[in-house]
């Protein structure tokens, strides 16, 4: 599912938190962060593991396949939480991709394919998702209820 323009750009505007990333190394802490102040405002196991589990596949994505793994480069991240909802923007400094031309990882010919897997994941786990025009920047959101 994915939300509308002015809906994101809203969203946008309002993620309150701000931190950056150059490294895989820098990924625990922050979701550790995240997911510390989603069970303070009483999400269920469940909706920790989505959110856990799509930070993570984003945050991977944007390290490794973004900037390359180049620490140079920094991975913006924008967040909100609130007792209704979790939005969160992650942004990388690479040239972007098209997550609509990836290979459909669930197709018999792309199951041993690694890759695509994590777009999936995130897809699954989030009530909307949606990427840059450029595809640099993923902006995702849970809505609780």
């Amino acid at each position: 599912a994915s939300g509308s323009p002015s809906m994101v750009n809203q969203l946008c505007a309002d993620l309150a938190c701000q931190c950056v990333v150059h490294h895989l190394g820098e990924m625990p802490g922050l979701v550790d962060t995240i997911l510390n102040e989603v069970e303070r405002l009483g999400y269920t196991r469940k909706q920790r593991l989505g959110i856990r589990m799509a930070l993570e596949e984003a945050l991977v994505n944007a390290v490794k396949h973004g900037n390359r793994g180049d620490t140079n480069k920094a991975v913006q991240v924008r967040y909100q939480i609130s007792e209704t909802q979790f939005a969160v923007e992650i942004e990388d400094e690479g040239e972007g991709f098209q997550p609509e031309c990836l290979p459909d990882p669930s197709e018999p010919e792309n199951l041993a394919r690694p890759s695509g897997r994590g777009v999936l994941l995130i897809k699954h786990y989030m009530t909307w998702v949606q990427y840059s025009e450029k595809g640099n920047c993923v902006t995702m959101c849970l809505m609780r209820g």
